[in-house]
């Protein structure tokens, strides 16, 4: 890892202007939602994109035309920074999370037009983990999904 200050707004931003084009295609609107006076956080900047795009990459692919995916930041907690991408998708039940979860692991109903390889969310959780944070995912299904990546105080600093 090659750990540096990162300005996670400019960040987001980024990620979500790389997909924009893509949301446009599928229909669906992309946008952001993110918070004032977002501390530093100290990550590496290659590997916090890739996160942010294997999320943002499955929200689009599990979202319905005319359905809505944010991407975003806000402080959970006193100190906790959550970087958010919630989706009105197809959404999953328990035991789908647990199979998104798995390498490989492919959600039963999500249809194959929605086919992949099953390593997005596992890589990203492998990657948030490698520097000090946590993935976590919420869902129902046909209520969509939001995943948070969340850090804590050490490896953030308020600005």
């Amino acid at each position: 890892l090659n750990r540096d200050e990162i300005d996670i707004a400019a960040t987001i931003r980024e990620c979500v202007r790389h997909f924009s084009e893509r949301a446009d295609q599928a229909q669906i609107d992309l946008s952001t939602d993110i918070a004032d006076h977002l501390p530093t956080l100290f990550a590496d900047s290659r590997r916090i994109k890739q996160v942010l795009f294997n999320l943002i990459s499955n929200a689009i692919k599990f979202t319905p035309p005319g359905e809505v995916v944010i991407v975003g930041a806000r402080i959970q907690s006193k100190w906790d920074l959550d970087l958010f991408v919630s989706d009105t998708g197809i959404g999953m039940d328990e035991d789908g999370l647990k199979t998104a979860g798995r390498k490989f692991g492919q959600v039963a109903g999500a249809g194959g037009e929605h086919a992949g390889t099953g390593l997005g969310l596992p890589i990203a959780a492998a990657l948030t983990q490698a520097q000090g944070g946590t993935l976590e995912l919420e869902s129902a299904k046909g209520a969509g999904t939001t995943a948070h990546v969340r850090f804590p105080k050490f490896v953030s600093k308020m600005a």
